[in-house]
């Protein structure tokens, strides 16, 4: 079963934003019979907060969130990143080491870097104007028999 890493800025947003955000994303791929992998899988204990980067979930330092993380990605066959206009560099992490170290797709959801000049334009496999865009990419183009 192919199999999606959503990856994307979670810092500075509310958990409930991010959540609903990753829900709708996996919905329409999960329709398409295709795996979802979330980082954000099991953290319901940030309901209610912002999200930050000094939230330390059961005592986990960043080191161990990254290599959950990669071994997530490991386990993927593209990263669909749900926050291309406005990223983190932990979504620019994910980016390099889905694109560099494991070579597998990256689709944006980026609607203002569409037709501009830029690393990301050109290193993305897809830069799509909306989810919708972007998880039919996947489908029909990616993962199409």
């Amino acid at each position: 079963m192919p199999t999606v890493y959503l990856g994307g800025r979670l810092e500075g947003r509310t958990y409930e934003e991010c959540i609903a955000e990753r829900n709708k994303a996996r919905k329409l791929l999960e329709e398409q019979g295709i795996k979802v992998i979330d980082p954000l899988r099991g953290k319901e204990y940030l309901a209610g907060k912002t999200l930050s980067r000094n939230e330390k979930p059961g005592g986990m330092d960043i080191a161990e969130i990254i290599a959950r993380d990669k071994y997530d990605l490991k386990r993927s066959d593209s990263l669909l990143i749900l926050t291309g206009d406005d990223v983190s560099d932990g979504t620019w992490l994910e980016f390099g080491y889905a694109r560099y170290k494991l070579d597998i797709p990256v689709v944006m959801v980026a609607p203002s870097r569409i037709g501009k000049h830029g690393w990301s334009n050109y290193e993305a496999t897809y830069i799509a104007r909306d989810l919708n865009h972007a998880v039919n990419w996947i489908v029909n183009y990616f993962f199409a028999e």
